[in-house]
């Protein structure tokens, strides 16, 4: 399982045509703007704190904070980074 972490909308969309099953995307920075339904059998996660920061409602999320995506990291292999 790939833990995919995603910065931007851009780096999203890319990411979102590269997901497997199971695999597991977390929402960083300008990523929590994404709105998007996952694909299917994919867990998309947000940290709660950038949500914060930017005014944006954690209601209907899954919300972690920087303790959850240390223990994520160190889960899952590999770790690929989205920001086109």
């Amino acid at each position: 399982m790939t833990l995919h972490l995603v910065f931007s909308q851009t780096g999203y969309a890319s990411c979102e045509i590269r997901c497997a099953e199971k695999d597991v995307i977390v929402l960083l920075g300008d990523g929590v703007y994404v709105q998007d339904n996952p694909p299917v059998d994919v867990s998309v996660l947000v940290l709660e704190q950038d949500m914060l920061v930017r005014g944006i409602s954690t209601a209907g999320f899954s919300a972690i904070d920087y303790a959850d995506l240390v223990g994520l990291c160190e889960q899952h292999s590999p770790v690929m980074s989205w920001n086109d």
